[in-house]
């Protein structure tokens, strides 16, 4: 008899919530992470503060011992994989995160087990997570063929509002063969409300990835509008408000890039994979690439023209209203700026975290950078630059200092 129902590997944005739901449906559930650090701040009751209700959920199943954390896994009928999977320096799929988990569920592994991957992953990459298990389990002395199902079920959900989309959106799940994907659809079944989508292992890889792509796709578009209406002297805003008027147009909002731990990096799986089939996803993640340092440039020649010695710059995360700064452009573009202009003092102002630290912490060691989260961070400046749209800084009122207020691009405000 295994010691867990579930055991979930690596305890981020997604293994988390995942573990507490599982354990909050009523099944023993041991979540794992290899820092100890990281299992620390979510005893301490604040694992994620900007996740509404998730410090809450974790420490009721905490409480109530059907969630138990740990650095090593132990047995249990099902793992699941949510690890990190980013791309190598060649924008390659990095395997590593996989592997070692493979590696350490291997001897806990029970006789018609399952193992789910969620991590974003290529085609093909299940498969290769159940050829690293049985290699381990060969290498370990134990039986390679005890019947395991795998199967690969991505996550679909928005920083911000993760509890109630792993409840709510419907969940593509596709295993190696049929008993593999029957089993992923009972497991998930158990609390998910939206449509369980039963398809191949591949086809659900592919799913995830083909969705981001799509998305990284039309936000190139934009973007790359935007900055031929830039050279026109057209407003971008207003443009994409007037084509949008056609009934079967739907141009997004341009902006500084894209960031964030999905977008910006599924695309290079299949990319890498297939190069020679995949010029237009190519070029989608060079435009979104290149919008950010064309967003600096404009920005350092509105610097330099105002002679500006102060300078806010208002937001840091890679999209609105949250405090995720993973591959952020608008602190990238934050980095830019306070490197090029080294006698200028910056106002940085992030109001959904509480310091330049993690991957903002270059940022901070800056001579010329100062944090503020509060909304009265800002003090007196020669002009302020709105990187990212928070709702928050719809109140923020700079008449009072007779501040500059510009857009990303450099542009004054258009409200």
């Amino acid at each position: 008899m295994a010691d867990f129902d579930l055991c979930v590997m690596g305890l981020g944005y997604v293994g988390l919530p995942t573990a507490a739901i599982f354990a909050h449906e009523g099944l023993s559930v041991l979540g794992v992470d290899v820092s100890e650090q990281r299992l620390d701040i979510i005893r301490s009751g604040h694992s994620d503060d900007a996740e509404p209700g998730l410090n809450e959920f974790v420490q009721e199943s905490l409480t109530a011992g059907r969630l138990q954390l740990a650095v090593a896994p132990s047995t249990a009928d099902v793992f699941i994989i949510a690890v990190p999977t980013p791309v190598t320096p060649e924008q390659g799929y990095d395997n590593t995160h996989v592997l070692s988990a493979a590696k350490a569920i291997a001897p806990y592994l029970v006789p018609g087990g399952l193992v789910v991957l969620e991590s974003t992953i290529p085609p093909g990459a299940t498969e290769g997570l159940a050829d690293a298990v049985k290699q381990q389990r060969s290498r370990l002395g134990l039986d390679p063929e005890i019947g395991l199902k795998y199967a690969h079920c991505p996550e679909r959900v928005l920083p911000g509002n993760v509890l109630h989309e792993l409840y709510h959106n419907d969940r593509v799940v596709g295993g190696i063969d049929d008993a593999s994907t029957v089993a992923a659809e009972e497991l998930y079944s158990r609390f998910c409300k939206g449509d369980i989508l039963k398809t191949t292992v591949r086809t659900a890889e592919l799913t995830k990835v083909v969705e981001n792509s799509y998305r990284d796709v039309n936000i190139a578009f934009a973007n790359e509008i935007s900055m031929v209406a830039a050279k026109m002297g057209v407003d971008e805003t207003e443009l994409v408000r007037l084509a949008n008027q056609h009934p079967r147009v739907n141009i997004l909002t341009p902006g500084i890039g894209v960031g964030g731990h999905c977008i910006s990096v599924d695309p290079w799986f299949v990319i890498s994979a297939f190069p020679d089939d995949t010029a237009l996803l190519r070029t989608a993640r060079e435009v979104n690439e290149s919008k950010t340092q064309w967003a600096v440039a404009r920005l350092s020649r509105a610097i330099v023209e105002r002679r500006a010695s102060k300078v806010a710059l208002m937001g840091l995360a890679y999209k609105p209203n949250i405090g995720d700064l993973r591959n952020s452009p608008a602190l990238k573009a934050s980095e830019a700026l306070a490197m090029t202009f080294p006698d200028v003092e910056f106002q940085v102002l992030e109001p959904h975290i509480t310091g330049l630290e993690g991957a903002a912490h270059r940022l901070g060691n800056m001579p010329n950078v100062h944090f503020s989260s509060g909304l009265d961070g800002i003090g007196y400046v020669d002009c302020a630059i709105r990187l990212v749209r928070h709702q928050v800084f719809d109140d923020l009122s700079l008449e009072k200092w007779k501040v500059e207020l510009l857009e990303y691009d450099g542009t004054l405000s258009r409200e």
